[in-house]
């Protein structure tokens, strides 16, 4: 349920449209949803990180921090 509740902040900060976006809180909480992904290795919860990920991507297109998630987005 934590995993679930990192990804949905995610989703959210970068869906919102009444003020700007906070990238800091959603590269924070993708990082926490990948390790706990990873810790259980859930193939559902690294598929939800993937699609936040994507989501970030389209938010922030040129942020090098955001492209280096990638990284931490591993399979077992």
């Amino acid at each position: 349920m934590h995993i679930e509740a990192l990804i949905n902040q995610v989703m959210a900060e970068v869906s919102r449209e009444d003020q700007p976006r906070n990238m800091e809180i959603c590269i924070d909480r993708l990082t926490q949803g990948i390790d706990g992904a990873i810790s259980l290795q859930s193939e559902q919860w690294l598929n939800e990180v993937r699609m936040a990920f994507t989501a970030m991507r389209g938010a922030w297109p040129a942020e090098q921090r955001v492209k280096d998630l990638r990284e931490l987005i591993v399979h077992w």
